[in-house]
Formats: C-alpha cells, sequence, structure tokens
C-alpha cells in the first residue's frame, strides 16, 4: 500500500471517528477513556537511550501512554499521538516486553496484568506505520483552527490575507 493510499484510509477512518473539537490531546486522552470505559493515564519518564521512546500499555482494567520526558515538547505530543493511534486504532502487540523489563519501566505494574503493550520503536510493522500516519494526521488536526470560528483579520491586512489564502488554496 503506497503512503498516499494509507493517508487516505486512515483520514477516513478518523473522520468516521467520534473524535472531540477542537482536538486536543487532554480531549482525546479524556474521550479515549470514556469510550474504552477505563482511565487512561499519562506518564513521562526518562526511557533507555535506543529502547523505546513511547509505549502503549493495556492492562484489564486501565491504559498507560508512556513517553520520554526528555525530548522536546512537540516530539512528546507526537509520541503521545502515535500512542493514542494504536488505541484509536485498536491495534494487537506484536512485541511484549519482558517481566524484567516491564517491571523496570513500571515498577507499579505487575507484569502479569499487561495484556497490550505496543513499543514506539518498530516502524517497519503494518500496526507501527499505520500510528505514524495516524499521528501526523491527527497532529495536522490539532494544529488547524476551528471551521467557521475563525476571527476576521485587522482590516489594514485583510486583502494580503485573502490574497495570501487565494494563492495558497490553488492546486
Amino acid at each position: 500500500m503506497t503512503l498516499r493510499s494509507l493517508r487516505g484510509r486512515l483520514e477516513r477512518t478518523l473522520d468516521a471517528m467520534a473524535l472531540p473539537e477542537p482536538l486536543t490531546v487532554e480531549r482525546l486522552c479524556a474521550s479515549l477513556s470514556t469510550t474504552r470505559q477505563r482511565p487512561l493515564t499519562m506518564l513521562a519518564m526518562p526511557l533507555p537511550s535506543g529502547g523505546p521512546c513511547g509505549l502503549w500499555v493495556a492492562t484489564g482494567t486501565a491504559d498507560y501512554i508512556v513517553y520520554e520526558a526528555t525530548t522536546s515538547p512537540t516530539h512528546r505530543t507526537h509520541i503521545v499521538l502515535h500512542e493514542l493511534a494504536h488505541v484509536l486504532l485498536e491495534h494487537s502487540s506484536t512485541k511484549v516486553l519482558t517481566d524484567d523489563a516491564t517491571s523496570a519501566l513500571m515498577p507499579h505494574l505487575e507484569p502479569a496484568t499487561v495484556q497490550r503493550l505496543m513499543a514506539r520503536t518498530w516502524f517497519d510493522e503494518d500496526a507501527e506505520r499505520e500510528a505514524e500516519v495516524a499521528a501526523d494526521i491527527l497532529s495536522k488536526r490539532i494544529q488547524r483552527p476551528l471551521r467557521g470560528a475563525g476571527q476576521a483579520p485587522p482590516s489594514e491586512v485583510a486583502d494580503v490575507v485573502d490574497r495570501l489564502r487565494r494563492s495558497l488554496e490553488r492546486r
């Protein structure tokens, strides 16, 4: 599947979901928690070099999004959106950490309770590619203004803004 066709399919999939508007990471987390009827907890922590920079850990009663605490805010947001995309797309884990690794990363969880774990390091897998593209789509939707909620530009620049808008809309 080409990147263009994958992007189109994921845009249609995300369009069909009842995502909160305006879309923010916080509102998306709250929506997923409500939809899945379980708490979704964000955990910032320094992750080992060369290991995953983000994880989605699902237990029988809760979801955890673990993300690298020491990276830039923009990268942290993308990592979180990538992991949330796994949740939205209902991906199943294909790689699971050992009990020792799970205990080291999340000492407050019993390794036996971890039912699903997606780690953001294996980009060659279909689920990782989907989550990466979906995170990009979500990121752009978070940055876009509300439909119909834009303010008119100040009168002294309205003409310039209008010309820019028209030139950018041309294909």
